[in-house]
Formats: C-alpha cells, structure tokens, sequence
C-alpha cells in the first residue's frame, strides 16, 4: 500500500519557524511522520501543536486519531471529546470519536456519535459506512445494510461498504448478491485481502470448492501472514507433498509473531466488517 501522503523534506530548518503557528507545524507533520507511519512522532508533534495553541480543535483531533492508531483508544477519546468540546460542530471529529469509541467495544455510544457527525455533514460516505459497521456488530442488520447502501448512494465504489455490505448478504444466505458485492468492492481496491477471503467462504457456503480454493489462493497472495487464510485454503483443497503452501504455513509456525493474535488458534471463517 502506498504511504497516505508523500515524505516532506525540511529545508533549512522551516519547522522551526512555526512555533506560533500549529496550523501549519501540524499539516506538516502530518505529512511528515503520520504518513510514514511514525505515529509516535506524530503524537509528540500533535502535542507540540497543542502547548503551541490549546484550543486549536485540529490538534486535539489529530492527536486523537494518532493514539488510537497506537492502540491508546482511552486517550484517543479524551482528545476527540475536547476537540469537540472545542468545536461543537465539528463532524469529523464526530466521526473519529465513533471509530474510538468502536473500538473500546462501546458500540451504543459509538452509533449515537456516529449519528450526530451524519447530522453535521450527512454526505460523507465513510460516515454511513462506519454507522452501519457498528450497527452490524450490534446485531442490527437491517439498520446497517441501510446505512450501508446510504453509503453506497454517496459513493457507489466504495470498497469498505461494499465489503460490509457483502457480509450481511452473506449471513442472510444471499449468496449471490454477496458474490457480487464482493467483485464490485475487489474492482477498486484488488489488494482488499479480507474481502478475496469472505468471498472465498461464500463460494465454499454454496458448494464451488474450485473457485474458492481460486479465491483464498488470491487472499493467501495478498497476506501471506494471514493464518485464517492458510486454514481456509488447506480446507478447500487436497495437498501434494511438494505443495508450496506447506512450506509457508511451517514458516509461519516457526514465527507466530508475524501472526495476528486472533488467529493463532481460531475457528473463524469470516473476516470482521471494515472501517474506513
């Protein structure tokens, strides 16, 4: 995957002459080391911004969405909410705040601050997309294939909800329609791993084991390190002893750091809905 942005040279020491200027300390920054994926570096120039200029809401937003990246949801919150408590109307960090408080597990709080960010701004599609994963985990189907296809609406090539939505189709038995969300999601975004390995479960579900075992093999390419997807492809196929698969999955055995947790010993088949 391509970096979020490009790396930015500092010429002649230029961010020391923003002291009194979070606004553009941050943005560049934000070029600078969250594109990288130095998300500590982030946070300190987040931070920095912040000492700078304590009210600046952009700060207090971007500084959120760094610590929950870093697996600090808690923190990530307390920064959104000031963010907010900042700007009131300020629907994008409504919309950060759903994903932290999503990921914490507080999915009521989560869906009603997902709402009010779709109230401030009602077509931004990554919003709806985001709502109708939270609504999905609740176990409201039909209130999130809605908000789903209200997505879709906004942005019809949309990988993530037609991924999600794909999924709902899926456990509805809706073979099919999954099928075909799931092609339309993989046409933007081919390297969308999780979406070649649900489709690949659909088609194993509806008794097609040749194209399944096709399919897992494209996630297996993709990620390599994925356990579920080694599991669901030896499942669906039947191994020769000079079978490279082998030799990946003994590798990966040698090495279960490179293995998300989750999967080190897991039965599931299905890969969890996708923000975005």
């Amino acid at each position: 995957m391509q970096p979020l942005f490009p790396q930015v040279v500092d010429p002649a020491g230029a961010l020391g002459l923003l002291g009194h200027q979070p606004g553009l300390l941050e943005n560049l920054q934000v070029v600078r080391d969250r594109g990288l994926g130095h998300r500590e570096a982030a946070v300190a120039h987040y931070t920095q911004a912040i000492a700078h200029e304590p009210r600046h809401a952009l700060s207090y937003n971007n500084l959120g969405n760094a610590l929950t990246e870093m697996g600090r949801p808690q923190e990530g919150e307390a920064s959104l909410r000031r963010a907010i408590a900042l700007k009131p109307e300020y629907a994008q960090a409504y919309y950060n705040l759903g994903n932290t408080l999503a990921a914490q597990g507080k999915l009521d709080e989560a869906v009603a601050v997902y709402r009010r960010g779709i109230a401030l701004a009602p077509n931004v599609a990554n919003g709806h997309n985001n709502l109708g994963t939270a609504l999905d985990r609740q176990g409201k189907a039909d209130e999130a294939a809605a908000a789903l296809r209200r997505a879709l609406e906004l942005e019809p090539a949309h990988p993530s909800a037609l991924y999600n939505l794909g999924n709902i189709l899926k456990n509805k038995a809706d073979y099919e329609g999954a099928i075909a969300l799931y092609r339309k999601s993989l046409a933007g975004r081919p390297e969308f791993a999780d979406a070649w390995n649900n489709m690949g479960a659909v088609l194993a579900e509806r008794g097609d084991l040749d194209e399944a075992r096709s399919v897992y093999q494209k996630a297996v390419e993709v990620e390599p390190t994925r356990a579920a997807y080694h599991r669901n492809l030896a499942n669906a196929k039947r191994f020769e002893p000079d079978d490279p698969q082998l030799a990946v999955m003994e590798a990966l055995s040698r090495n279960l750091a490179t293995v998300p947790e989750r999967e080190r010993i897991t039965s599931d088949w299905v890969v969890a809905p996708k923000s975005w």
